[in-house]
C-alpha cells in the first residue's frame, strides 16, 4: 500500500492522490513530465485470533477524529490511549485490535444492533482496553450492543481488557446490560467470549451481560477468558429485570457472578435476581 506520495512538477501540473473505500491510495500520471515518488510502507497490524496464534490485517487507526458514527466495517485497530465522544456505530464486519499498551475509551458504547457485528482481538500481551463506563449513554442503551427496544447483533470478544456498563439512571429504573439488549424489549443477541479479561456492570435492572430492563438474555456462549458480570436486580448473566434468561453455554470460562445462577454446564439463568442475592 502507498504510504506516501511527492512529486516535482516541471510545469505546474499537480498530481491528484485519490482514496479508496479500504483506506488505499494511488495516483495518476499527469500529462506533463513529471518525477512521482512513492514510499511503500506496511500497514498491516499484528493481533491473536480465537486460537491464540498471530496473524496480521490491513487495517486502519481509530482516532478522535473518526467518523465512527456512520457505520464501521473491515479493519479498525486502537494504537494508543484515546477517547470517543460519540457512540460508536458498527456495521457488518467490524473488526477493532486493541494494541498492547493501548485503551479506547468510549465515552457512549458500542452500538451493535441486529444485521452487525463486532470482533474485537488483543496483541500477544494482551494489555489493550476498552473503557466504556455508562455514565455518557443515552437511557436504555448498552455498554456494547443494542440500543432501546433493540436485539443486539453478534458480538465476539477473542482478547483484551473489555470494561462494559450500561446506561444508568436511577430516576427511569430501565437501563441496559453491560453488553448485550438494550432496555424495554430486545434481546441480547449473539454473544461469544473465547478469551480476554471482561468485567461486565448492567445499568437499571439489567444483566451484566445479555438482557437489559425487560430484554431476553439471548444466547451467550462463553469458551476463554475471565468474566466478571454483574446485574442489577437481574442476573449477572442472561435476562434482564422481567426478560426470559435465553441460553448459556460456559465450556471453559473463569466466572465471577453477582446475580443469577447456573445449573449444569448448559442452562437457562434466572430472569430476575437482585445483585445482592447469594
Amino acid at each position: 500500500m502507498l504510504g506516501a506520495v511527492s512529486y516535482t512538477p516541471e510545469s505546474g501540473e499537480e498530481v491528484d492522490v485519490l482514496f479508496d473505500a479500504n483506506g488505499a491510495f494511488g495516483f495518476a500520471m499527469p500529462a506533463a513530465d513529471t518525477d512521482v515518488s512513492a514510499t511503500l510502507v506496511d500497514t498491516r497490524v499484528r493481533y491473536l485470533d480465537k486460537d491464540g496464534k498471530e496473524q496480521s490485517a490491513v487495517a486502519r487507526e481509530i482516532t478522535a477524529l473518526t467518523p465512527v458514527t456512520t457505520s464501521l466495517t473491515g479493519w479498525y485497530y486502537v494504537k494508543e490511549d484515546v477517547t470517543v465522544s460519540n457512540r460508536i456505530e458498527a456495521g457488518e464486519g467490524f473488526n477493532l485490535i486493541l494494541c498492547d499498551g493501548a485503551t479506547l475509551y468510549a465515552k457512549k458504547g458500542i452500538h451493535v444492533p441486529a444485521g452487525s457485528s463486532l470482533t474485537i482481538y488483543s496483541q500477544s500481551a494482551g494489555t489493550g482496553a476498552l473503557t466504556i463506563d455508562g455514565l455518557s449513554m443515552e437511557y436504555y442503551n448498552v455498554g456494547i450492543g443494542g440500543n432501546e427496544y433493540e436485539n443486539a447483533g453478534t458480538i465476539t470478544i477473542v482478547g483484551g481488557r473489555i470494561t462494559a456498563k450500561g446506561s444508568y439512571y436511577g430516576t427511569s429504573l430501565v437501563g441496559g446490560a453491560g453488553i448485550g439488549g438494550g432496555g424495554r424489549g430486545g434481546s441480547g443477541g449473539y454473544i461469544t467470549i473465547s478469551g480476554g479479561t471482561v468485567t461486565a456492570n448492567g445499568g437499571e435492572n439489567a444483566a451484566g451481560i445479555g438482557g437489559g430492563h425487560s430484554s431476553k438474555g439471548g444466547t451467550i456462549k462463553i469458551t476463554g477468558g475471565t468474566v466478571e458480570a454483574t446485574g442489577s436486580f437481574s442476573a449477572g448473566i442472561g435476562g434482564g429485570d422481567q426478560g426470559a434468561g435465553g441460553i448459556i453455554v460456559n465450556s471453559g470460562g473463569n466466572l465471577a457472578l453477582e446475580g443469577g445462577s447456573i445449573t449444569g454446564n448448559v442452562g437457562t439463568w434466572a430472569a430476575w435476581m437482585p445483585a445482592w442475592a447469594p
